[in-house]
This record gives C-alpha cells, structure tokens and sequence, in this order.
C-alpha cells in the first residue's frame, strides 16, 4: 500500500518541480530583456542628444563663418551694431527653438521600451519582430495561452542574447554630422590661417554687438596716443601709433576737424619717428595752435580708426570752493557752509556767500547770473580768491528764481579769461503761504435772525514755520463793521479760534446784508505771507422772518 502511495505522488513532485524551474527561467528571461532594454534606452538618448549638440555646434560654427564673411567681405567697413545685433538675435533664437524643441525632450522625456525594442530590431534582423511581438503580449496577456507567452518570451530573449550591445544602436547619423562638423572645422582653420584679416576679432564682434571692438583689417593700428586727451590752448600736441601690414607705399595719415566746423578732415601724414616703430604727427600742423575742440582719426592701407577727441581749456580756471548759507532770523536755522559744491539750493531771503578760488592770481572776477555773459555782481578780490554775497529771492509770479543759475567769469593778471566757466543751478524754496478755513458755519451764505446769534469757528495753520497773525473781519454794505485780531503773537503749529456773531449787539438791522472773512500771516519777515479765505454772508431777517 506504502509502495503504491509511494508511485502517485512522486509524478506530482516532479511536475511541481518542472513548474517551479520554468518559472524561474521565465524570470530570468523577463529580466534580461527589461536589462537590455534600459541600456538600449539609455544608449538611444546619449546618441540622440549627442547627435543635437553636435549638429547644434556645426551650425553655430557655420553661421559664424557666414558672419565672418559679411564682416571681411560683403559689407563695406564691416558690420554695424544692428547688423552685429541682427546676427547675434538670429542665432540665439534659433538656438533656443532648436534646445526647446529638439534637446529638451530628450533630456525630460523617458524613451519607450516599444522604441528601444525597434531599435535593436532594426540593427539585428535576425530578431523578426519577436522582442516587439513579446512587449506587446507582455502589455496584454488576457486571452494567451501561458506556454504560447512564455515560447515567445523564450525566443525574444535567446535572439536578444546573441545581439551586441554597442551595436544596438544606429550611430552613422552622428558620425555623419560628425564628419560635416571636422569639415567646418577645417574651413575655419584654413580662413583663419588664409585671411588678412581676423577672424576671432569679428566673433567677438558678432557675441558682443555692443562691445568698442572696431571691424578686422589687413593693416592694424594700435598704440594710438594720447587717444582722447584735454589740451590747453595755444599749444601742440604730438600723436604717435604703431602701424603693422601696411601695403607698399601706403601712407598714415590723419584728419581731424574743428569744433566749430571750420576745418573738416584737414590731413596730416604720420611719418616713421628714428626707430621706426611709430608714426608721429604734431596736431595740428606746422605752427598752428589748438584753439579749440578738435576730433580726429587715423587712416592707413584699409583700416580706420574711430574719432577721438581732444578738449580745449583755456589756463585760466576758477571754481567754487564754499557756499555760505545765512538764513533768515524768522526760520530759526543756524548759518551753515557747505564745501565744494557750485549749486545753490535754499529758501527765499537767504543770504548766499560765494568762496572761488582760481589757478592764477586774479584780476576781476564777477558773478554772471543767468549764464547770459553779462557781469553782473562784481566779486572781491584777493589774491587767488574771491567772493560775492547775494540774496535768493523769487521771480514776481512767486514760483521761479529770479536768477535760476549761474557762473564765474574772471580774468587772470595776464587778462586772459575762463573760456569756458562752469554752470551752477540756483534753486530757490518758497516759503509756503498759512493756510485758513472756516470749519463753521459750515455753509457759505446763511440766514440768521436779528435777534439770533451764530458761532464762527477758525482753523489756521502755517505749513513750514509760524504764524504771526489771524484776523476777523466783516463788511456792511461796503463799510467795515468790525476788525479783530484773534492771534497777535508767534504761534507754531495749528490755531482754532471761535467767535460769536449777534447782530443786535452789532447793531444789525433787518435786510442787511454782513460780508466776512478771516485773514492768516505767517511769521516771514519783512514782508510775510498772506491767506484769506473766500467771502462769506449773512442775511440779517426780522425775528418774524425766522421760520423762513
């Protein structure tokens, strides 16, 4: 009985056996195609951005190549900053829509499995769709026999395991653009080795549009002194260069024009000085002198260079070495001096002392307001120093300076003047008016009762300082009917003040008719400022009269 027992179950554990191993290889197989799988996916994305980045970088060197020759060649004198600025936005939005589009997804979105299966199909025909045929069963099993799915999945992994993973891969498209990058490469080199002119000089150009980086010649011109400069009247000045590739019998010349238009491009030749490694002029010419502002630029064989300038003074200079500010009493500010600085900011009524201080003895000096070239507030002297005191006031409307600026014209003892003094704004503060107001009654026009009485109410204030004076005052029939003072003394900040009208004690009539106001000074002295409020009435009734 033992024996027979012995005989039925030992089929079973052999079956389960069998179960159990095939299983097992099915798992295996399952995971090696997974395997396979993210490796190709992950050698699909490293060719494809590797492909976009090279094809990317072939273009960049093939649009600056067309950029270098718009410089050199086509265009007369090279690019300008919009023709620098159009290439550079050209290719930085192409650029940017080329990694938007094709480097980005790459770089975000996952590769499919589905793909990467293709992938290795079409480098291994020998797999005859079976890794693809096995994903999509894998997807959807429902309805397929288990040994069918795992024949399938048994073959695609036998097949998969005979493919070489580097060659997985279709690659020839890279090594194509590869190709057509070392030919632009080459290109390039042999341009730049080639070309008179230089080429990396028109890159930074073309990245750069705004950069001072003047268009490759043949011929270069460096160490231009002294470039832009200040010059005294009266006087040369020498400018040298170093000239490299000039052309056989080229000369360097130089033209500059004045500032007032009357010489235009006069030339003068730069010859070589006793080393031979500079050219050297004096400007201007011959025995003339610097008399005023000039521009001018060198020139040799095909390159130019941009205008420098040369500023003009004159020896004689003055300039203001302190401000003294005297306030008025009424402000209560303390006297203050400020140093080195030529404005003048204060408020009306100030006392302003001017200090200059000039480079040579003096011989006049006065303060030209307005900048007219008149002199009109003769300056004391002595020695190199002078000075000047004037009020700040106020134009009649009350708003602008009288004077809105200013500069000092003097003479040194040899009777040269400043040719060119420097302007000082003059800013003056208004001192602002009090401000007045009824707060009653409210209405302007009311109706009152002979025998009736009504309470004024006065808020008055002055914005920047004090007041000085509120004064009530009401009119009859064009007569004064009374004048009181309410504030008779300095008072900072806000006053209120009330008054009762009682026309019987004014001796008020019926049909009369009161006009009234109240009028606020501040504290400015001489002359302060005034505020009245509009004109206010009251209609005197008879008592019957009052319930209308």
């Amino acid at each position: 009985m033992a024996d027979e027992n012995h005989q039925n179950t030992a089929p079973a554990s052999d079956t389960a056996l069998e179960e159990r191993q095939r299983r097992g290889r099915m798992v295996e197989f399952d995971t090696f195609i997974d395997a396979r799988l993210r490796k190709t996916r992950s050698h699909v994305r490293a060719v494809d951005v590797a492909t976009s980045m090279m094809l990317l970088l072939a273009a960049t060197l093939g649009y600056l190549l067309v950029a270098v020759v718009f410089d050199h060649w086509l265009v007369p004198g090279g690019l300008g900053f919009w023709g620098r600025t159009l290439f550079l936005s050209g290719y930085v939005v192409g650029a940017v829509a080329y990694l938007a589009t094709r480097v980005a997804p790459l770089l975000v979105y996952r590769i499919n499995p589905l793909y990467a299966a293709k992938t290795i199909e079409r480098s291994e025909p020998s797999l005859k769709n079976s890794l693809v045929n096995f994903l999509f069963f894998r997807g959807d099993p429902a309805g397929l026999n288990p040994r069918i799915y795992q024949a399938v999945e048994q073959q695609a992994a036998t097949r998969l395991a005979t493919v070489h993973e580097d060659t997985s891969v279709d690659r020839s498209r890279l090594i194509h653009i590869g190709y057509v990058l070392l030919a632009i490469l080459v290109v390039c080199a042999i341009y730049a080795v080639v070309s008179p002119k230089d080429m990396f000089q028109t890159v930074g150009r073309i990245t750069v549009p705004w950069a001072d980086i003047s268009a490759p010649t043949s011929t270069t011109i460096t160490e231009i002194e002294p470039g832009d400069t200040q010059a005294f009247r009266g006087q040369q000045i020498e400018v040298r260069a170093h000239v490299q590739d000039l052309p056989e019998g080229g000369r360097v010349m130089l033209y500059y024009s004045t500032a007032d238009g009357q010489t235009v491009d006069a030339a003068v030749e730069m010859l070589p000085d006793d080393d031979g490694f500079y050219n050297v002029c004096l400007l201007p010419a011959g025995n003339a002198t610097l008399q005023q502002d000039v521009r001018y630029r060198l020139e040799a064989g095909d390159v130019i260079t941009r205008m420098y300038d040369v500023e003009v003074v004159a020896a004689p200079t003055i300039f203001v070495r302190a401000i003294e500010y005297q306030y008025p009493k009424y402000t209560a500010f303390l006297p203050q001096r400020v140093e080195r600085q030529g404005d003048i900011k204060a408020i009306e009524g100030t006392d302003v002392t001017l200090e200059a201080v000039a480079n040579s003895p003096i011989q006049s000096a006065h303060v030209d307001f307005d900048c007219d070239g008149s002199l009109d507030q003769r300056m004391t002297i002595e020695g190199t120093r002078a000075k000047a005191t004037f009020r700040l006031a106020l134009a009649e409307d009350g708003k602008a300076p009288w004077h809105r600026s200013y500069q000092l014209i003097y003479k040194n003892v040899e009777g040269q003047q400043n040719p060119q003094p420097v302007r000082h704004q003059i800013e003056v503060t208004r001192d602002i008016p009090p401000e007045i107001e009824f707060v009653e009654p409210k209405k302007p026009q009311i109706n009152l009762p002979v025998n009736g009485s009504l309470e004024w109410e006065v808020v008055a204030n002055d914005p920047d300082f004090a007041l000085r004076l509120v004064k009530l005052s009401a009119r009859v029939g064009g007569q004064p009917l009374f004048a009181k003072l309410v504030l008779d003394e300095t008072h900072r900040g806000q006053f209120v003040s009330k008054y009762r009208f009682e026309p019987s004690k004014l001796g008020l009539e019926p049909g009369n008719v009161v006009e009234y106001s109240a009028l606020a000074e501040d504290n400015k002295s001489p002359n302060p400022n005034r505020t009245e409020t509009v004109k206010r009435t009251i209609r005197i009734l008879s008592p019957s009269d009052q319930g209308q």
